[in-house]
């Protein structure tokens, strides 16, 4: 059975007040304004990613798809000098999320929306070299998963490794984008073990064991006395999200990196491991308008 498949994507963005900032990828997908910018915000920005799929060469009907793959709205700006945030909301799929289609992925598996806050953070810039970043935000796992938004990806969904690496949280970072102008960055970060989102290595890793319940994602209760108290988790469990990344950027032709994440897992059954540990090389680059990225993941558990 042969299949095809060609599709086609169109990305709208938007940006105001922010006079200077034009609606492309070089600006909207960066969550902070840059430092010689004198709009302190607040700026709201967004895009929507409407895509078209023609599918043939199959027994089945044929036909024209459209899907809604990211649409986005957010906020940001400087709060005082210094301090810098940012909230973004998202409606992934939204032409399914809601309504009489609310459940429509019970009919067709696959086909379903997603909703919510997709990024809460303050940053604290104070110091370049030492920034503490406070809120939920992308857990430094991945060159393609923190270096690129979603209106600024290559293709229209991202790569398969990115099942392999770790999504959003909530916790707090040390970071910097260049350690004193060598071309070095870094982040390091502790996150909550139970608030990932996304299809990653510490939501879904070890489906299918025989008490249906993914390794991590889920709060620790039986052996910790964690409790929730109006939907926030106390007593706490002594269990976290560990992850790290360090980098170099030589120049725009290479752009090495390396990051992990260790997490506990919900050791609580039969085929549930104890803990789980993702990590990640990558290297990119680009030379007279052609570029060139790639990344090898791995993910290990006991």
């Amino acid at each position: 059975m042969k299949k095809n498949l060609i599709a086609l994507a169109v990305a709208a963005a938007v940006l105001v007040p922010g006079v200077a900032f034009a609606a492309d990828s070089a600006t909207s997908s960066k969550v902070f304004l840059p430092e010689n910018s004198q709009d302190t915000g607040p700026i709201l920005y967004g895009f929507a990613q409407i895509t078209g799929s023609q599918q043939f060469g199959t027994p089945g009907n044929e036909g024209l798809i459209f899907g809604a793959h990211r649409i986005r709205l957010g906020v940001k700006g400087t709060a005082v000098p210094g301090v810098t945030y940012n909230f973004q909301y998202k409606w992934d799929g939204a032409w399914m999320s809601g309504g009489s289609l609310e459940n429509a992925n019970k009919i067709f598996p696959g086909v379903s929306g997603e909703s919510g806050v997709q990024d809460a953070e303050i940053n604290f810039g104070f110091i370049p070299e030492v920034q503490l970043k406070v809120g939920k935000f992308r857990v430094p796992v991945g060159m393609e998963r923190t270096q690129f938004g979603g209106d600024d990806l290559w293709f229209i969904q991202r790569s398969m490794n990115q099942s392999l690496g770790a999504d959003r949280s909530a916790g707090a970072m040390f970071h910097s984008p260049d350690v004193m102008n060598t071309g070095i960055y870094y982040s390091l970060g502790i996150f909550d073990n139970h608030s990932l989102d996304g299809n990653n290595a510490f939501t879904l890793f070890g489906n299918g064991n025989p008490t249906g319940i993914a390794n991590v994602g889920v709060p620790f209760v039986s052996k910790t006395a964690q409790t929730s108290v109006g939907g926030v988790l106390t007593q706490g469990s002594g269990r976290n999200l560990f992850a790290g990344m360090v980098g170099y950027k030589l120049n725009p032709l290479l752009n090495i990196e390396l990051s992990g994440a260790r997490a506990d897992a919900l050791n609580a059954g039969p085929g549930l491991a104890n803990s789980i540990t993702a990590w990640n090389v990558g290297a990119r680059g680009g030379m007279m308008g052609l570029k060139y990225m790639g990344e090898y993941s791995h993910v290990t558990s006991y």
